[in-house]
């Protein structure tokens, strides 16, 4: 008895020994493992949320997301009381009786377990996946769920049962992508979650077990047959009365599904805004940073713009042609509208309006002229349009330019030469300002691109993005006020926090006497000119065409004292789009039928308005053949723009029914006066004086000479 008491006391004692060691050691694993935990408050918790992006008016256009869909953050009382009933009903029935794991579920759980062979029977708490998914990764692992069950009286002691159940219903999948109570409402419903109905609270609730297995839009009836289990269970919780279950069981969900992602101005969401978020705050904060970025894009002028372009009926002619379009407000510099290109796709997202490279053509001869008006050359002053040749120094070789479809028009005044595009006459004028000069003024007008001093600058030679020349005809039709074009409001984040914001930049880089002028002659383009078909009833419309020499790039710049459109259509691999294939006839029409559009629709925003006439500018009526003061007997005459002092002073007598010849004219003072005196016609005879000498001598009639020189075209 001595011999087995004594074994039974070393056998105490050894169990004692083994038991110390194993607590300490399981109390040190255990330590660990808590030591392992991360710091959690209400403060430092940051929940990924969604980034969106809204039009100028505050209205949502893109909401976005990497892997985890969560519209926001809301609190409990901005969730309907019945889906926190059914998520604690179906999923955590003594939520607010433990202290973070049910010992009761866990044993009752391992029965089922043990009766069935095998892990069917969930025991984890409301807290529990609530640390398993904010906090931790979704391994099988014993430490793991050690670590799960230690944060679980962590979160237990840190925050309130409302505050797990917040927490929890704002981190929670319910498929599809989403993640949150208030993305699933969004997706499944088009609801807020604070609207949700008792079926629809089921429904999600039930979702959230097996997000795959109980996806109402893949698997509707075991969605459906889950749901109707939330609902019992809701029914013997006393959490709904019978009418309630009876009426929420045989109701038939109204799903929504996701909405197409490809929102409004996709080229510049994904090509530019997009980008360049992520290069500013990083990646991940674009994504799951919860961002407000505010655009200056209107939706509505967007959609106007989308619809024109992609309905527009060369494209049904020549289905690869693309190009871009740009909408402006020329007093503020947003950018309401971006094409970017049609048929926007994932493989197609080179956003042309801001991108694409290409010559202008006849876009860049408003910048000459422009120039020569700021230096004090009249727009009535008489050039000579015939064939010539120049020196190319860059090539070394003999340069033969021509006009549009090889016509030549002999003496003009420089707004008709605008109006009509005439190339010789752009380049002699280029020629008589300066190359640098133009450079320089280009550059203040907002073009960045590399230009170089040859006479080719002034047909566009060189290569320059619609983005530029928007910036530059903004400024034509600010009154030669520079404000610098953006599409980007302000960014905040998540908490309304300002980021960043737009500070409205403003600059007078010309005169509004020069601009006065040069927009009066760009009038006649749309009125009388190559760009009549952009003509608009009832509003004064200025603008210009450009076509390059190989008909690889048609341009069109529309815009009225507010409103500008700019636009280009050419294939993305340069080729000839067709013959005549002009901006006059292929591009004009397009942005015709846009701004139309949009005039008629904001009319408060965009009025019929008169391009303001400055004070030192006079108004004189003009022949248009002659450039003179129009007298009775002119049939062509035109409303014309001059600085003070340079208008003329002589009344035209090229049309008096009293002459019959041109030897009339020549041989009265008032010609010789005229002609030796007179800028305008000293400047008309001064290259091409041989041939009208010649046709003096021979004393050719009036009506031969103007039919073999064109005189008055």
């Amino acid at each position: 008895m001595k011999k087995l008491n004594k074994f039974l006391f070393r056998s105490l004692i050894v169990f004692v020994v083994l038991f110390s060691i194993s607590f300490s050691i399981g109390a040190g694993i255990i330590y660990s493992f808590y030591r392992q935990l991360p710091y959690i408050s209400l403060e430092s918790y940051e929940q990924s949320v969604n980034s969106k992006i809204f039009d100028e008016n505050g209205k949502l256009i893109l909401e976005l997301f990497k892997d985890e869909n969560r519209t926001r953050k809301v609190g409990l009382n901005e969730i309907s009381p019945y889906v926190v009933q059914a998520l604690i009903s179906i999923e955590d029935k003594r939520f607010y009786q433990h202290y973070g794991i049910d010992i009761k579920r866990i044993i009752k759980s391992f029965i089922v377990d043990v009766q069935h062979g095998s892990l069917i029977q969930g025991g984890s708490t409301i807290t529990q996946l609530l640390a398993r998914n904010a906090f931790l990764n979704l391994e099988k692992r014993i430490s793991r769920k050690i670590k799960e069950i230690l944060l679980a009286f962590k979160l237990e002691k840190q925050f309130t049962k409302d505050e797990i159940l917040v927490l929890f219903l704002n981190e929670v999948s319910f498929g599809e992508g989403t993640y949150g109570i208030e993305s699933a409402a969004n997706v499944y419903f088009r609801k807020h979650a604070k609207d949700l109905d008792i079926a629809e609270a089921a429904l999600l609730a039930g979702v959230i077990n097996a997000t795959t297995a109980y996806n109402p839009l893949r698997n509707y009836e075991r969605s459906i047959n889950r749901r109707n289990i939330v609902l019992r269970e809701m029914y013997k919780d006393g959490k709904i009365s019978e009418e309630n279950y009876n009426t929420a069981i045989n109701s038939e969900p109204e799903l929504k599904g996701r909405k197409n992602s490809t929102s409004i101005a996709p080229y510049f969401i994904y090509s530019t805004l997009l980008p360049r978020l992520s290069q500013k705050y990083g990646q991940n904060t674009v994504n799951t940073g919860g961002l407000k970025v505010y655009t200056t894009i209107n939706s509505e002028i967007q959609k106007i713009a989308e619809e024109e372009f992609e309905k527009y009926e060369i494209f049904q002619e020549y289905p690869d042609l693309n190009g871009g379009m740009l909408v402006i407000e020329a007093k503020t510099g947003k950018i309401l509208a971006v094409v970017g290109g049609k048929g926007f796709s994932q493989s197609d997202q080179f956003n042309r309006a801001y991108n694409a490279v290409r010559q202008p053509g006849s876009l860049m001869k408003p910048l000459v002229y422009l120039t020569a008006f700021d230096n004090g050359i009249p727009p009535n002053r008489i050039f000579s349009d015939v064939p010539r040749e120049y020196f190319d120094p860059w090539t070394q070789t003999i340069w033969q330019p021509q006009n549009y479809e090889g016509r030549y028009h002999g003496p003009v005044i420089l707004r008709v030469a605008l109006a009509n595009s005439y190339n010789i006459i752009a380049i002699e004028l280029l020629k008589e300002v300066g190359p640098k000069n133009v450079i320089a003024n280009s550059k203040a007008l907002g073009i960045q691109s590399n230009l170089r001093g040859t006479l080719s600058l002034a047909l566009g030679a060189y290569s320059v993005t619609p983005f530029e020349l928007a910036q530059a005809y903004s400024v034509f039709a600010n009154n030669g006020v520079k404000v610098n074009l953006y599409d980007t409001l302000k960014v905040e984040d998540q908490n309304g926090m300002e980021l960043d914001k737009n500070n409205y930049n403003a600059k007078k880089v010309f005169s509004a006497d020069s601009i006065c002028i040069l927009n009066n002659v760009l009038e006649e383009v749309v009125n009388l000119g190559s760009g009549t078909r952009a003509k608009i009833k009832g509003y004064n419309i200025a603008g210009k065409t450009g076509t390059t020499d190989d008909f690889t790039n048609a341009w069109f710049c529309g815009y009225t004292p507010n409103l500008v459109v700019m636009s280009y259509l050419g294939y993305d691999m340069p080729k000839e789009i067709g013959q005549h294939a002009s901006g006059g006839r292929i591009t004009a029409p397009l942005v015709k039928n846009v701004m139309e559009r949009i005039l008629k629709k904001f009319p408060e925003r965009f009025p019929s308005e008169q391009f303001k006439q400055s004070e030192n500018v006079v108004n004189i009526k003009i022949c248009r053949e002659s450039g003179l003061i129009a007298s009775e007997d002119c049939q062509f005459t035109i409303d014309t723009y001059f600085h003070k002092g340079t208008e003329p002073k002589m009344i035209c007598n090229f049309h008096d029914p009293n002459i019959d010849s041109f030897d009339d004219i020549v041989d009265t003072e008032e010609f010789d006066m005229f002609f030796k005196k007179d800028n305008n016609i000293n400047t008309m005879f001064n290259k091409d004086k041989k041939v009208f000498n010649k046709k003096i001598e021979e004393k050719t009639d009036l009506e031969k000479l103007k039919n073999e020189l064109n005189f008055f075209e």
